[in-house]
């Protein structure tokens, strides 16, 4: 089903608001660092479990690549600052209020993962979020004097569980290598100010890679925000409660499909879903109302990382045995490409079948 849609790239104000929203989480990780608990959340129970699990371990089995930190400083007048030129400044400049003589402003730096190509591409928001957080920079007024706001080297997820964890894990080794076991959100160890650790994450992308992460980020005490997953289940405040986002979940689009099966009086539907939550909830909410207005419903699905087109009850059973002539393709752009250009090549074209698909794919 197609719809309308804005260029993240060309359109920031949503990520200014996540920007605003981001910095409003991270400083409140900041002041949230337990002086009460001996032990760091790298050392707890829970977060050893989590980093005993198959993926966990695949994923510390990967080191990060060294590179650079995007900053954007804030700045300020002359009346409250130190005119002072840093290579943490980007672009070099004066900076506010700085760190420990050192000529460079306290960080608070976010770990930024998104997702470049693969099944989900959302490398879009790279560029958005770069111009938000130059527009905080030039507000000043979004930070505290003395702070600039910036992220560590891009993480692509590549809308994967196992890589998404990797990336996640690549970070936790940065805090553990530059501040010990320290939890992410410290920003003191002993007298010592830790100008350069991470208070918060941005990402994974897709759901299918933030789901992982946002189950296990609460250990380590940092917020973790997302522009683009749309699972219904991260809902869930108690397996999630580290994890926000700007987009609504996916059962959003029940509403408008549910209008669109009833306006057009279709009594038979058939469901092609990719076996990710962010598909597969939103359709068991949708079955049950198209089932109370007497539609009867069919459906096949496919696990991710498998072509759609092996799989011989899609175009079999749908098609050939049971007739269906309307369906909806619950799945990324990739696999429904796949199953679309296969309807094609059958002849399984309008106006005898109608095929209905997102409005996001690329």
């Amino acid at each position: 089903m197609n719809s309308n849609r804005v260029d993240v790239a060309a359109s920031p104000l949503p990520f200014l608001l996540l920007l605003v929203l981001l910095v409003a989480s991270l400083l409140l990780a900041c002041t949230c660092v337990a002086a009460d608990q001996p032990t760091s959340a790298l050392n707890g129970s829970n977060a050893t479990d989590a980093l005993n699990g198959s993926n966990a371990t695949d994923a510390l089995n990967n080191t990060a690549s060294p590179s650079t930190d995007t900053v954007y400083p804030t700045h300020a007048s002359s009346n409250d600052t130190k005119n002072s030129t840093s290579t943490d400044c980007d672009p070099p400049g004066p900076c506010n209020e700085t760190d420990n003589d050192t000529g460079r402003p306290k960080l608070l730096r976010f770990a930024f993962v998104t997702s470049f190509g693969a099944s989900f591409n959302t490398s879009g928001t790279v560029p958005a979020v770069d111009m938000a957080l130059e527009k905080i920079a030039e507000l000043g007024a979004a930070l505290p004097s003395g702070y600039a706001l910036g992220y560590s080297p891009l993480g692509d997820s590549q809308c994967d569980r196992t890589q998404s964890l990797s990336e996640f894990f690549k970070r936790v080794q940065e805090w553990e290598l530059d501040y010990g076991s320290g939890s992410g959100a410290s920003v003191t160890s002993g007298n010592s100010s830790n100008t350069r650790a991470h208070v918060a994450l941005l990402g994974c992308g897709c759901s299918g890679a933030s789901e992982p992460v946002a189950e296990i980020i609460h250990h380590w005490n940092i917020p973790q925000v997302s522009y683009s997953a749309g699972s219904p289940v991260l809902s869930n405040r108690i397996r999630f409660p580290y994890f926000f986002r700007l987009t609504p979940p996916g059962t959003n689009y029940v509403i408008a499909m549910h209008s669109v099966i009833t306006h057009f009086s279709w009594k038979r539907v058939a469901f092609v879903n990719q076996v990710e939550s962010i598909f597969i909830e939103g359709f068991e909410v949708l079955k049950t109302y198209l089932t109370s207005v007497n539609v009867t419903v069919g459906s096949k699905e496919f696990p991710t990382g498998t072509n759609p087109i092996d799989v011989p009850e899609i175009f079999g059973n749908l098609v050939e045995e049971d007739d269906y002539r309307v369906f909806i393709v619950n799945t990324y752009d990739d696999p429904a490409r796949q199953i679309l250009c296969e309807a094609a090549r059958r002849n399984l074209t309008y106006p005898r079948y109608t095929w209905m698909t997102y409005g996001w794919y690329r």
